[in-house]
């Protein structure tokens, strides 16, 4: 079934993180439809990031950083040099937009 849509806007990635894990486990750590904004997602608040690894340990779900890197594959990005390419390497390499 699908939610209704719902909207999370934080400041930073850290932020947004922690509202959507609050969200998730109200929910039974299923939720559909859940558009997450960030204003300012280069922020980082070291203090925050050290309550958030050792919760994470403690619940044993992956952190924020790991959630990025899905999202914004860095190492994928630099070895591909410019977004065109990430689009198309990315698209090729998992069979995407083939048209088939």
């Amino acid at each position: 079934m699908i939610d209704e849509p719902s909207t999370i806007i934080e400041d930073s990635f850290q932020q947004a993180w922690t509202k959507v894990v609050k969200t998730l486990s109200k929910n039974d750590w299923e939720r559909r439809n859940l558009v997450v904004q960030m204003k300012n997602p280069g922020a980082f608040d070291e203090g925050l990031h050290q309550n958030i690894e050792e919760f994470c340990r403690q619940v044993s779900i992956l952190g924020p950083r790991h959630i990025a890197y899905t999202i914004f594959p860095q190492e994928f990005y630099t070895r591909n040099h410019s977004a065109e390419h990430l689009f198309n390497g990315y698209n090729r390499r998992n069979a995407r937009g083939r048209g088939k």
